[in-house]
């Protein structure tokens, strides 16, 4: 992949909104494929569910709310409507790609934690290859036998899914954190060496170059369970990925595709994380919970990821 093409990608997943709630998936192995998002309303939140069709997110209205107002929010959310979010029949906007901004009332604190020249150097990793697998067809509809290996094999994409991260992603750009991608790791792994940390979001799709980066750089702050779990190769002539092992595949008994010591796939499930902690491993730390949530109203967890 030439470095346009590259570039194009990580600063298009930038620029697209993301999925604000979290999607649920029915049991570990996930082979059912099920997306919850958070509707802003005047006073709450609302979380529909979704799930992916031939070409696009259809969304159905589900009663569940989740104890969040919009005053509460440190992000504004902008987008057009048909593209960035539909109108259910109550007239409330349900959000499906919405761009994050900062909240001018909350600028002291965002003075606070936003990185400088001055502070540690610390990257993120965007999800590209994670964002592409979910794709449709992708990897899904081979785990729901809907089709045979060659769902194994999908194009290199960006986009906004609670997937891939979307939330975190946003925030810690507009929070000062360098972005890199999935390709750019895998092409030049001594490129984490430039950063004093690095920050995994839900990569849960990864190679093997990548990988080993990860497990040899000293200090990694894992945001999302289920990271590190499935094991990719890439064409970068034909720009695809093609999962080889991990996730049931090739073998139904393989669960992480690269047996990893510190495979914590299970804090997945909770997505509230009202009860939300960091713990130690050998090059870093790692949270107990998916906090695409958490990034939008916790100040406590904004402030920690800077300070770990």
């Amino acid at each position: 992949m030439n470095k346009e093409k590259k570039i194009g990608i990580s600063v298009g997943l930038l620029l697209l909104g993301i999925i604000v709630a979290v999607y649920s998936l029915a049991d570990l192995d996930k082979n059912t494929l099920e997306n919850e998002m958070i509707t802003p309303s005047n006073s709450e939140f609302t979380e529909p569910i979704t799930e992916r069709s031939e070409s696009k997110l259809e969304t159905v209205p589900k009663g569940e709310t989740v104890d969040l107002t919009a005053d509460k929010l440190f992000f504004n959310f902008e987008g057009v409507e048909g593209e960035n979010y539909v109108m259910l029949e109550d007239g409330r906007p349900n959000w499906i790609s919405p761009i994050l901004t900062l909240k001018e009332e909350h600028q002291e604190f965002f003075d606070e934690i936003m990185l400088t020249d001055i502070d540690q150097k610390t990257a993120f990793i965007i999800p590209d290859f994670t964002y592409s697998a979910y794709e449709n067809p992708g990897f899904y509809n081979y785990y729901k036998n809907q089709c045979n290996e060659k769902c194994l094999t999908t194009q290199i994409e960006s986009g906004c899914i609670s997937e891939a991260s979307c939330t975190g992603t946003q925030a810690l750009n507009l929070l000062g954190y360098h972005p890199l991608s999935d390709v750019e790791v895998d092409q030049n792994p001594e490129i984490l060496k430039q950063y004093d940390r690095i920050i995994v979001l839900h990569n849960e799709y990864v190679t093997q170059k990548e990988f080993d980066a990860l497990n040899n750089h000293p200090k990694v702050i894992y945001l999302y369970p289920n990271a590190l779990y499935g094991k990719v190769s890439v064409d970068y002539e034909e720009n695809t990925i093609t999962l080889i092992r991990g996730h049931g595949y090739p073998e139904s008994n393989i669960i992480n595709g690269f047996d990893w010591e510190y495979e914590n796939t299970p804090f997945e499930f909770d997505k509230a994380c009202n009860e939300w902690d960091f713990y130690e491993i050998d090059n870093g730390y790692m949270l107990n919970c998916y906090p695409e949530v958490l990034f939008l109203h916790d100040k406590t967890f904004l402030s920690m990821i800077k300070d770990l």
